[in-house]
């Protein structure tokens, strides 16, 4: 997968996505913005730092400017619309918040996958931003995948009710190996390398084989909305 996959970090503040791959970019995602109009399917390459997987990773650099002066909106969907010719599959981690740029981009791909935990909070959150991206972004529900992260049986709040209150009964579960996972994070190793018979592993295997199984013959644009922070 990761030959044909380009994931965009749109976390401008903390750009977390390449540590977790123990990768440190050289040019910025800002960059690439600032070019927006001039770049094809070679040059948008440049602006990407390259995993040993082949998965490119499309981030701020390092104590890059968190502020910007363009509309950083119509320039992301320039890019996005780059990526998606160039490769065959691009994600794009969104912040929690939702913001004009962050809208604009909601409304151009292909599917949105929503994460949530498991608390009454998060269900809260959950219910709120699924509200705003089906009726005030007029997002199809088929298009929204909910997936519960750290997934545990014994939690108090089951799955029957956070399908009830979110109105979907296609969970996506995710388990809760805390330690296992924070461990990978902290190696820039991801978990599906370091323990790949972990239930957590299988999980996203089964993830990645449930989006890509949907479309498998297209070129696909993916959009990844956490809903509790900082990624959890």
């Amino acid at each position: 997968m990761g030959g044909d996959t380009a994931i965009v970090d749109m976390d401008f503040q903390f750009a977390p996505v390449p540590h977790y791959f123990d990768l440190t970019p050289k040019r910025g995602l800002l960059e690439a913005l600032a070019n927006s109009g001039e770049l094809d399917g070679t040059a948008i390459g440049a602006y990407a730092v390259k995993h040993e997987s082949g998965l490119r990773i499309f981030a701020p650099i390092p104590d890059a400017q968190v502020a910007v002066d363009f509309n950083l909106g119509d320039r992301m969907v320039q890019v996005l619309d780059v990526l998606k010719h160039r490769y065959e599959r691009t994600i794009i981690d969104l912040p929690r918040h939702l913001d004009e740029n962050s809208a604009q981009l909601l409304k151009s791909v292909d599917e949105v996958l929503l994460v949530m935990q498991q608390s009454l909070l998060a269900v809260h959150d959950a219910v709120r931003l699924k509200t705003v991206l089906v009726n005030e972004l007029e997002i199809p529900e088929e298009r929204i995948t909910v997936i519960v992260n750290r997934y545990t049986k014994n939690s108090t709040l089951d799955t029957d009710d956070i399908a009830s209150a979110l109105d979907d009964e296609d969970l996506v579960l995710i388990p809760n190996q805390y330690k296992l996972v924070a461990e990978s994070l902290d190696m820039g190793e991801p978990v599906v390398e370091q323990a790949p018979t972990s239930a957590v592993s299988k999980a996203l295997v089964g993830l990645q084989g449930r989006v890509l199984g949907q479309q498998p013959q297209e070129n696909r644009s993916f959009l990844a909305k956490p809903v509790m922070r900082l990624r959890g």
